[in-house]
């Protein structure tokens, strides 16, 4: 659970264009640096000032917050998601990732601070398609052999958490993917 989600979802987000900076997941100004959150995020919440990317992870797939500082809108399913976006499990991308983030201002600086445990991982949130493919989701390829078994254990428990989903089937069809690679591991 995120304790600030910061941002007005009815608040029409700026038109996309093709000089779109694909790794942070959104635009970009003209010198190539993402918009603040406060030009683009409603609500006074901590490090509302754009702070709050300087120090916690904003854009890319995993990220709970996306380019902006916005929190992402959480989702058990595609259907849960805005049109245009996809049901993204972090289990995906990670094989740990803390159940918790308080960002808070201290002096005058964004502060982030994290649980230690890795339930987090059986989190998911919506990504724009256009930038985070859903045939792009499960790449057992990108991992080391040495971190595949703990992959593979973070995907088949985020798919016994959200059995009888389709995030679920998903989830449990890249742990089999990702079995498969370890077994091709030298």
């Amino acid at each position: 659970m995120l304790v600030w989600t910061g941002c007005d979802d009815s608040e029409e987000q700026p038109e996309v264009d093709e000089a779109q900076d694909i790794a942070t997941g959104g635009p970009s100004d003209e010198d190539g640096e993402p918009p603040s959150a406060e030009a683009d995020c409603e609500g006074a919440g901590p490090c509302a000032d754009g702070g709050l990317c300087d120090v916690y992870d904003c854009g890319g797939r995993p990220a709970r917050f996306n380019h902006f500082g916005c929190a992402r809108v959480g989702c058990d399913s595609d259907s849960d998601c805005p049109s245009g976006e996809a049901c993204f499990a972090l289990a995906f991308d990670r094989s740990c990732e803390p159940s918790e983030t308080t960002c808070f201002e201290e002096d005058g600086a964004c502060v982030c601070e994290a649980d230690d445990d890795c339930s987090g991982i059986l989190d998911a949130h919506c990504l724009p398609t256009e930038f985070y493919p859903t045939e792009e989701y499960c790449d057992p390829s990108a991992w080391p052999c040495m971190e595949l078994p703990s992959w593979i254990e973070a995907l088949e428990a985020a798919a016994d958490a959200r059995a009888g989903t389709p995030l679920a089937d998903d989830l449990a069809a890249c742990a089999e993917d990702a079995a498969a690679a370890l077994e091709a591991c030298p």
